[in-house]
């Protein structure tokens, strides 16, 4: 493969060999790296490894559905776009292109609290259901400014985001 078109990946490997030729190898790292000494990674790896599929043949799949309720809103799979910091420096308005993805797909998109666009633009310009990243500071006005926006731009929650 040498487009470097993401329609001709035929797997993630692909794409992330796409993603190594084409991003500065900083921000590329940031991406396909884990923290540390990766052991969450590789444990999730080795776990992605354990799921097979089952194919079940001659079977009636008409009737089955995705669709869901979480927190009173009907989402059309049960899956959700996760914040991701660096969005706008991977792609010219990534942030806003993940949230337009997100609805179109029916989805939750959550916003970084690092994003380069910022909450009110999103709402603003795309809508649907929007999450919110949230870091509580040790400066506890800084958070409660940051909640404050997020409701008045029509977030519809908040994820508290308790790492490093």
């Amino acid at each position: 493969m040498t487009s470097g078109i993401a329609e001709d990946a035929h797997n993630i490997s692909d794409l992330r060999d796409m993603a190594r030729r084409r991003l500065p190898r900083w921000l590329f790292e940031f991406f396909d790296r884990g923290a540390e000494d990766e052991v969450a990674l590789r444990n999730n790896r080795e776990a992605f490894e354990r799921i097979k599929f089952v194919p079940r043949i001659l079977t009636d799949i008409s009737g089955r559905k995705q669709d869901m309720t979480l927190f009173g809103k009907q989402h059309k799979m049960p899956i959700a776009i996760a914040p991701t910091g660096a969005a706008g420096m991977m792609w010219y308005q990534g942030e806003l292109e993940l949230a337009r993805a997100a609805k179109a797909a029916g989805i939750p998109f959550s916003l970084a609290i690092g994003s380069i666009t910022s909450m009110e633009k999103v709402a603003a310009e795309v809508g649907g259901t929007l999450w919110m990243q949230l870091y509580v500071s040790e400066e506890i006005e800084l958070s409660l400014q940051i909640v404050r926006r997020a409701a008045a731009a029509g977030f519809d929650a908040l994820l508290v985001t308790v790492d490093g």
